[in-house]
């Protein structure tokens, strides 16, 4: 089954029910957040005018809480475990092997190195992080 995935996502990488799904997701996700801040900004732009420092920390301390529940569907220290467990997108085995099956690859500003740290494990030489050419700028050059 996991061959069979594989495979399938190999063909066409981006036509991915799971994909679309989480997108239509993502839309509705976004449309609750901007109907909540349509909601709180009265209370921002009054805090502001009366220049309420404690208020404003007040309503930024909200609104980032409600941010990650509405957007994450979840607590913020879930979501933060999260990102520092996995960074932006978990991995599973399927899309490791996938990886592999292209190595040797070069990782060019991959964020935290979630990634590639998961297929060095799983295939150990199989990245490269990018070097900086001589005199040139952090991740553009020649493969370690």
């Amino acid at each position: 089954n996991g061959a069979r995935r594989v495979s399938a996502l190999s063909a066409r990488p981006f036509d991915d029910a799971e994909l679309t799904a989480a997108l239509v997701e993502r839309e509705a996700r976004q449309r609750h957040l901007l109907r909540f801040m349509g909601v709180i900004a009265p209370r921002v732009r009054a805090a502001h005018a009366a220049a309420d420092e404690g208020a404003l920390m007040e309503l930024r301390s909200e609104l980032a809480s409600k941010q990650e529940t509405i957007l994450f569907g979840g607590l913020p220290a879930e979501r933060q475990r999260y990102m520092q467990a996995y960074g932006c997108a978990a991995w599973t085995e399927e899309a490791l092997e996938l990886c592999a099956q292209h190595a040797p690859l070069v990782e060019v500003g991959a964020g935290a190195g979630h990634w590639q740290r998961a297929l060095s494990r799983y295939v150990p030489q199989a990245v490269r992080q990018a070097q900086p050419a001589a005199g040139g700028e952090e991740g553009v050059g020649a493969a370690a």
